[in-house]
């Protein structure tokens, strides 16, 4: 009582409460115990000696810290708001030691309901503010306490979950626009990607595996090409000013360029086709070489003493494929001179001689005089087929429909040779079948060029049934060269994989010319998948030149809300248009430039290390937003529970009386007692005058 004055006395005023010992009242008793902390340090100290017992001792306590709360109106429900938080924030600073790891929940309807967040809260809540009302109250009161402290703490742990996550996202939305670290914008880009995996129903190992197969398969498809829900991010992005929209046409525009020649790549990878203006004579060239020994032993056969054969070798005509028979001989016999070889190998048996008659165009008729051999009517039909290749070309002036004529003359006379030395056992015939003829593999070749795009599809079928292995590949080889044409020769930016395989009629037609279903199916996949690239890239870009236009405008020039601000201005309405700009900023910003290229990178990702780092950072976003919002945060339960601690009123003094507001508030007290701001001074000295 030293520190008091004689008008404290009077006035009814005690001596400060100890902060110390009510701080630790109000974090430990009032926070921490949930207001039941006055009751169990009543209960130690009337266990000590010369204690005046329980009642007393906690009138004592509530006195002194209804004292204490009374002096320190803020610091107060602070402190116990601490001590109720207590728990919860020891289990957020223990979390990094323990891993965060929580117990598995059963996946019953009631689990379900019991781990939803704001279930939780409102329970967490309820407990709290039921221990706390019950502990605040007086003896007396105790159960209309806990039920009040329940009702509230049920609704605003209901509320609060809510509350905190409001204001988490919009502090964080500001902090991102005011002052982005590195840290914040790569979680804001990586939430964006994250949600769009999540809407197009695929995992984030699925994503990475669609790429890198497309990969394996010289497919340069990136993230944003896994699915259509990237697809809409990725035009979000592509329609935006700046680093990020410049990134994604880049990287789109490289992928669409490369389109045709990757679709003509992957059609000659399939097929394997030969070099369709590659020397057509190397080819027959080759081709002969590989059937060499099968031709050696035809040849042997010998002489051929056939009728047919006999007969037609008489008519003029085959005396002039006789003629390009034997210049054919000595242009390969004097290449084997040059090379060293031997060259009579090469020379024919003369089988005519001069007649000495003329026909009515003044040529001297041959007669013939010798059997012809195997070689030798190889060798004719070999003169039949320069004599067609010249009528194709139309060199000697030969009409098309002559050089079909001779094509079916010159199918009858091998027909002939086949059944004068064997038949089906013909060593020619087999010598052939491997070889498939000089003339029969260059028709196959311009049949795949010429006539593949006019056939339907159960022709091409019948063609490639009765053909050899020769003729196949020089067809396809044909074939692949007419592709060639329509895939480069628009000069129109055109889907190229989508011409070649987006008809059923082609991909029908196409399919006999692969070895099996097999082989056709991964070729069809790769074009389709090369296709829809193409289509994904020109949607995302489509639109991006206009959005980006009007967003650079916005960027340098002044926007519509500034000129709007400044026309207000003048007429009186300037603060009211800023509030409306402000508001449509906020409304529309949802993406700041350093987010958008953050997502522009994260989906241009095609390279397969950049594509699992970006798979890793989308894996652990889910872990951690999943858990967050299935779960209640330990910072929301740790503001529930000081909440309610702090929440009901401090424990009263029992033994205080009424105070008369209006005698404190005015100075103003009954009966002769002096008043006025000088009562002090005048009490003192009467004190004094006493003494």
């Amino acid at each position: 009582m030293a520190d008091l004055t004689l008008s404290d006395l009077i006035l009814g005023k005690k001596a400060p409460a100890n902060p110390y010992v009510g701080a630790a009242r109000a974090v430990v008793g009032q926070g921490l115990g949930m207001g039941w902390g006055d009751e169990a340090e009543a209960w130690l100290r009337s266990k000590l000696k010369n204690s005046s017992g329980y009642e007393a001792e906690l009138a004592k306590i509530n006195q002194e810290y209804a004292q204490y709360s009374k002096e320190n109106p803020f610091v107060a429900p602070a402190l116990e708001f601490t001590g109720g938080a207590a728990p919860a924030l020891a289990a957020m600073l223990a979390t990094p030691a323990t891993g965060g790891t929580a117990a598995p929940v059963a996946a019953s309807a009631l689990a379900r309901l019991a781990a939803n967040p704001y279930v939780r809260g409102a329970v967490t809540g309820g407990v709290t503010g039921g221990i706390t009302g019950a502990g605040s109250a007086q003896p007396n009161e105790r159960g209309s306490g806990a039920v009040t402290g329940t009702v509230i703490g049920t609704g605003v742990g209901t509320v609060a979950p809510a509350v905190i996550r409001g204001g988490s996202a919009g502090a964080q939305w500001l902090r991102d626009r005011l002052a982005p670290s590195e840290a914040s914008v790569t979680k804001a880009a990586v939430g964006k990607v994250a949600r769009a995996f999540n809407e197009s129903g695929m995992t984030p190992q699925q994503i990475e595996q669609k790429v890198v197969q497309d990969r394996a398969r010289n497919i340069p498809s990136t993230i944003a090409n896994a699915d259509p829900a990237l697809v809409d991010l990725a035009e979000t992005v592509a329609q935006r000013s700046g680093p990020s929209g410049r990134l994604v046409e880049k990287k789109l525009g490289e992928q669409t360029a490369g389109s045709r020649e990757r679709t003509y790549a992957q059609t000659r990878n399939a097929m394997q086709p030969g070099n369709f203006y590659a020397d057509e004579q190397k080819m027959v060239k080759e081709l002969r070489k590989q059937a060499d020994t099968m031709y050696k032993d035809a040849y042997a056969f010998g002489d051929v003493d056939d009728p047919r054969i006999i007969e037609a070798l008489k008519n003029p005509r085959f005396q002039e494929f006789w003629g390009k028979a034997r210049n054919i001989a000595d242009t390969e016999a004097q290449a084997a001179k040059l090379r060293g070889e031997d060259p009579s190998k090469f020379a024919l048996p003369e089988i005519y001689k001069p007649s000495g008659k003329f026909d009515a165009a003044g040529n001297e008729i041959l007669e013939l005089t010798k059997l012809p051999d195997v070689r030798t009517l190889d060798y004719i039909k070999r003169g039949i087929d320069a004599t067609i290749e010249t009528g194709f070309n139309s060199k000697n002036g030969m009409s098309k429909a002559e050089a079909n004529a001779l094509k079916d003359l010159r199918k009858v006379y091998v027909n002939a040779i086949d059944e004068a030395t064997g038949g089906a056992n013909s060593p020619y015939l087999k010598a052939r079948q491997a070889y498939s003829g000089d003339m029969e593999v260059l028709d196959a070749m311009r049949a795949g060029m010429n006539d593949f795009n006019k056939l339907d599809h159960e022709q091409v079928i019948d063609m490639i049934s009765k053909m050899g292995n020769a003729e196949k590949e020089a067809f396809r080889t044909g074939v692949v060269r007419d592709l060639y044409s329509k895939i480069m020769d628009p000069s129109s930016n055109i889907n190229a994989a989508q011409r070649i395989i987006g008809a059923p009629e082609m991909q029908a037609k196409l399919q006999p010319l692969f070895d099996s279903p097999a082989k056709f199916d991964m070729f069809k996949s790769a074009l389709e998948r090369e296709a829809q690239l193409f289509q994904q890239s020109n949607r995302i870009l489509g639109g991006a030149a206009t959005g980006r236009r009007t967003q650079a405008r916005q960027r340098f020039e002044e926007g519509s809300g500034v000129g709007a601000a400044v026309a207000d201005a003048v007429s009186g309405g300037f603060w009211g248009s800023l509030s409306n700009m402000a508001r449509n900023a906020a409304r529309s910003a949802t993406m700041t430039d350093e987010v958008a290229e953050k997502v522009g990178k994260l989906l241009m990702s095609s390279d397969p290390h950049e594509v699992a780092a970006a798979v890793k950072l989308i894996e652990q976003y889910n872990v951690k937003a999943t858990t967050g919002a299935a779960r209640l945060g330990k910072g929301e339960t740790g503001a529930i529970m000081g909440t309610m601690t702090a929440f009901p009123p401090s424990p009263t003094d029992p033994n205080a009386k009424p105070e008369n507001i209006e005698t404190i508030e005015t100075g103003n007290f009954p009966g002769n007692l002096m008043t006025g701001p000088d009562i002090d001074a005048d009490i003192e000295a009467d004190l004094k005058k006493v003494k």
